[in-house]
């Protein structure tokens, strides 16, 4: 590690090599099992952040699972040194990075003291007018204000099997709405209409050759925005822009999504 420069996450590039990144863990996802021509095994994704609120994906597989699996903790700060640099999903968020992490028998991580300037989690809530232009696919967080809103109903899907559905349109402080569709047990969260609410990981996707935002299995719905206030929710970058019971959060003029850093 030795003559290793630390860089901004964004700055990372395939073609460099004895680079390091300063990150703090902030997701933890459960092994997941997987089968291919070349080998079988299980897989353990990593979400990390670093001070400048740029995301990347870290990969473990193998004996390198089971080594920093339990040593690896939610809100800790890590240098993480070499490993193998792949193009990520294209469905991953806009801040980011475009690639992931695959660590190798040459990669190093390593436990830092904590970092005040690395933020616990980062949120970047997209306009809902830009929706429209996004790939089918991507993954967004959106805040707005819940109108007409359905209750639960158990559907039958083109499989045979049975699931449960909400629908109802998410606005926001222009008058842009956007039609939203939680599934399964998110369906059954409670969702006030005229109340400011955060929805996080909603997958475009379309209907009826229209976008809307469907949930997915790593959906969060945040009923009450002031949650993000007991953990002092500070803007970055942005300005001019204010979370309270009693005044919506505007977008900037100058930005077209709003980012903030939670830490």
């Amino acid at each position: 590690m030795k003559g290793m420069e630390v860089i901004p996450v964004r700055e990372l590039n395939k073609t460099m090599t004895d680079w390091a990144i300063e990150v703090r863990l902030i997701k933890k996802d459960k092994a997941k099992s997987f089968s291919n021509k070349q080998r079988e095994g299980h897989l353990l994704p990593l979400k990390f952040v670093d001070k400048y609120g740029t995301i990347i994906w870290v990969k473990l597989f193998g004996s390198r699972l089971n080594t920093h699996f339990t040593k690896l903790l939610i809100g800790n700060c890590y240098l993480i040194a070499d490993g193998s640099l792949r193009d990520s999903d294209k469905t991953f968020k806009i801040n980011h990075s475009k690639y992931t992490i695959t660590l190798d028998d040459r990669s190093c991580i390593k436990e830092l003291p904590n970092r005040e300037d690395i933020p616990m989690c980062v949120q970047r809530f997209t306009d809902l007018s830009e929706i429209e232009d996004l790939p089918i696919g991507t993954h967004i967080d959106v805040i707005g204000i819940p109108r007409r809103v359905f209750s639960p109903k158990l559907i039958n899907l083109k499989n045979g099997n049975n699931n449960m559905m909400r629908r109802f349109q998410l606005f926001n402080d222009k008058g842009k709405s956007i039609p939203m569709t939680l599934w399964d047990h998110s369906a059954n969260i409670s969702i006030e209409e005229n109340k400011v609410m955060a929805f996080e990981e909603m997958r475009v996707s379309q209907f009826r050759n229209k976008k809307q935002l469907s949930s997915t299995s790593g959906t969060k719905v945040i009923n009450d925005i002031n949650d993000y206030d007991t953990t002092k929710l500070q803007s970055c970058i942005t300005q001019n822009f204010y979370i309270n019971s009693n005044r919506f959060l505007r977008t900037p003029k100058t930005h077209n999504d709003i980012l903030v850093f939670i830490y």
